[in-house]
């Protein structure tokens, strides 16, 4: 009777390998993680490199003394100025980029 049961045992063990081995030997396409970028952001190949690096400074310097001030101080209104010339400043950069 033991020998019975452990010739099921292994039966069912044979099987459960197959159906690992058969799920293990698929084929599978591996993710392109090197397609090239459809904008360019080599700084070769773009005049405005410069321009949009000057103005995403500027926008740094701006969104964090916005937020200083703000945070700070009672000067609300100016520090909503400076964030909104921040956002301003940004949006043209954004603009630059995808001509």
């Amino acid at each position: 009777m033991k020998i019975i049961m452990t010739e099921e045992i292994k039966n069912t063990e044979n099987t459960e390998n197959k159906e690992n081995k058969a799920v293990y030997e698929s084929t599978a396409v591996k993710p392109h993680h090197r397609v090239e970028r459809l904008i360019s952001y080599d700084k070769r190949t773009d005049p405005l490199f410069k321009v949009r690096n000057i103005l995403n400074i500027i926008f740094m310097l701006l969104a964090i003394g916005g937020l200083i001030i703000y945070v700070s101080t009672e000067l609300t209104t100016l520090a909503y100025i400076l964030l909104l010339i921040a956002v301003v400043l940004k949006i043209i950069e954004v603009g630059i980029r995808l001509k």
